[in-house]
């Protein structure tokens, strides 16, 4: 994880000096041990260095070939064997580590801007092509790295970091009321160009931005995500022994360091990352520190993830850490935050809670692994009967069959297994299915100028059903929420020298298991039970998917918590958005308790957010 920054003057003025080190010194949290900048006439280009690989320390950012052709990254670059090769220096990689910066830049001089079609791994960049007056940026497929630019008149800057473009005299803090309105309704901005500023934009996942001489500026995608067919094997080892080997490649790459964390839970997913992870140790012969990280109640709900995580953890043979979130209040230390965060969140959790997890783990390592997309990976929404109808009957016996061989340790007995038949018969059973409830407290003018009741309908109105049975999880995956997800996780929030990475979400894995016959492999995530069966104790592997048993958020306000005291930290701005005579009413204890408990919570945190935005001006 590094911090960038970049300036392009396209009316060709040159570059304030002074200025591009102010941005680049603001981003020091991303990158504490390494600083630098470079200026060519009307560019500039700012990098801190996050030392998180063992040839990071070789890095030297902006950095350049040959003088003409320069770069600055925030990347990790995947697959480097096959990529070496293809540049022709797999030779040189194996005599002397290569960094993934120059690997892109070599990329770039040998591809050009189709570069990007041969990168795997989690990356934002901007090349600046000195023979062509090219700037060339880009951002990974699944758009782990973020990357925001704003262009203000004849000035094009762009950055990693939301707060850092802020800095910059000419970008105002006007904000989006979209956003806004998006976070109020559904949780969060669904629009992936936009953030809650509107001068400042968001480069989606998988797409491209160029600017050449003074031609305008140019963004477009360069990778979409395919529906693969599907993977038919004769054996079901066959099916095991090859998502091993691409989780093995995914986990591999996320490692390169001695020291790593995980982020574990008592479920199936960061339990087969921590195998992966210890397998991949065992086979390199390479020292590596694994620790694990839970967060826990004890007290305030029934909460059964310490047992759970323990006995896996105990099994696989690693230390885990507990963060007990007893002692943590409603909204606690939100407005005290010593930084601004730079988009509202969408979570009640406490600032507090999310600093000193975020110290812990760091103080072991710089790299955190999450188990992000196994629930999206695996969802098996599919039936015997929709099975049938694209596939032969003699396939569909055999997946029957096998689905049974697989889950006979769990055989439905009674009324359980007439609603299990239900299910894998084509009968779907509604009454646990969710809808959102559009949020009635919405200041009546912000609504009607907005239209937020019709962009509610688009949201949650598209029908995702496919008789192909895996498009449910494509289209999970191919989400614009993850942005949200991974900003949630970054550095910018966190503060802390740690870089969170996802293996599932490696696109060696997804093309992977997009392709799996959902029934068996994503039936209770059939595919990961056989994957651990031998690994962690029996009781965990064969636990069924468990939601949390009761809401911590209700927990704490029928201890007490009074909500309305929240709104007493929020500018008189709010009003433009929220009803509060409306919204006191809607979060009277009387109408919660429900799933829809958390989006009745969103305008407190838009109220603290406005209220740092308030107090705490961008300053270096």
């Amino acid at each position: 994880m590094s911090g960038i920054v970049g300036i392009l003057n396209l009316d060709g003025r040159p570059i304030e000096p002074l200025l591009l080190q102010r941005l680049t010194s603001y981003l020091e949290f991303r990158g504490p041990d390494a600083s630098d900048t470079w200026i060519s006439g009307p560019l500039g280009f700012g990098h801190t260095l996050l030392q998180t690989t063992a040839d990071t320390p070789r890095e030297q950012q902006p950095f350049s070939l040959n003088g003409q052709v320069w770069i600055t990254a925030d990347a990790r670059v995947d697959d480097r064997i096959t990529l070496a090769k293809k540049l022709g220096l797999d030779d040189r990689l194996r005599r002397q580590q290569i960094t993934d910066v120059e690997l892109i830049l070599q990329a770039y001089l040998s591809w050009g801007q189709s570069c990007v079609e041969h990168l795997l791994g989690d990356f934002a960049f901007a090349i600046w092509d000195e023979r062509k007056q090219l700037l060339f940026c880009a951002r990974d497929q699944m758009g782990v790295k973020p990357f925001y630019y704003a262009q203000v008149g004849n000035t094009l800057v762009w950055s990693n970091t939301v707060n850092c473009l802020r800095l910059h005299p000419d970008v105002s803090s006007r904000l989006n009321e979209q956003a806004i309105g998006d976070f109020l309704i559904a949780r969060a901005n669904y629009n992936e160009t936009t953030t809650f500023f509107a001068d400042i934009k968001r480069l989606p996942p998988a797409h491209i931005l160029s600017v050449q001489h003074d031609t305008s500026l140019s963004i477009r995608r360069y990778w979409t995500m395919l529906k693969p067919d599907l993977i038919s094997y004769n054996h079901v080892s066959d099916y095991v022994d090859h998502f091993k080997e691409v989780m093995d490649e995914a986990v591999a790459d996320r490692l390169r360091t001695e020291k790593v964390a995980i982020s574990f839970s008592g479920g199936l997913d960061s339990a087969v990352v921590a195998a992966t992870v210890l397998d991949v140790a065992k086979r390199t012969g390479k020292p590596l520190d694994l620790q694990g990280f839970t967060v826990v109640y004890d007290q305030l709900i029934p909460d059964r993830e310490r047992y759970f995580s323990g006995l896996s953890a105990e099994a696989l043979g690693f230390p885990l850490h507990y963060q007990v979130l007893d002692g943590y209040g409603l909204f606690e230390g939100m407005e005290q935050l010593e930084w601004q965060m730079p988009e509202p969140a969408n979570g009640s959790g406490a600032g507090n809670l999310a600093s000193d997890l975020q110290r812990k783990i760091s103080a072991h390592s710089r790299v955190v692994l999450y188990g992000h997309g196994g629930d999206e990976l695996f969802r098996g929404n599919i039936t015997l009967v929709d099975m049938l109808k694209w596939l032969p009957l003699w396939r569909v016996v055999q997946y029957a069959i096998w689905l049974y061989q697989l889950q006979r340790f769990r055989l439905p007995i009674g009324l359980n297994l007439r609603q299990r038949l239900q299910t894998l018969f084509g009968e779907k059973n509604t009454a646990t299915i969710g809808m959102p409830t559009y949020p009635v407290f919405l200041n009546q003018g912000f609504e009607k100028r907005l239209d937020l009741t019709g962009r509610w309908e688009q949201i949650y109105g598209e029908d995702t059903h496919s008789t192909s049975g895996r498009l449910p999880s494509y289209e999970k995956v191919d989400s614009p929420l993850w942005s949200m997800v991974f900003e949630g996780c970054d550095i910018a929030l966190s503060r802390t020298n740690l870089e969170a990475r996802y293996p599932y979400l490696d696109l060696r894995v997804i093309n992977y298991t997009l392709a799996l016959p959902a029934l068996p492999w994503c039936y209770q995530k059939s595919l990961l039970r056989q994957t651990l069966k031998g690994r962690i104790p029996e009781e965990v592997r064969q636990r069924p998917k468990t939601p949390v048993v009761a809401d911590p958020v209700y927990a704490l306000i029928a201890q007490g918590h009074n909500l309305s005291d929240d709104l007493t930290h929020a500018p008189a701005q709010i009003e433009e958005y929220i009803d509060i005579d409306r919204y006191i009413q809607e979060i009277s204890l009387s109408k919660l308790g429900d799933w829809n408990t958390s989006i009745k919570l969103l305008p407190i945190c838009l109220g603290y957010w406005l209220q740092l935005l308030e107090m705490s001006p961008i300053v270096v």
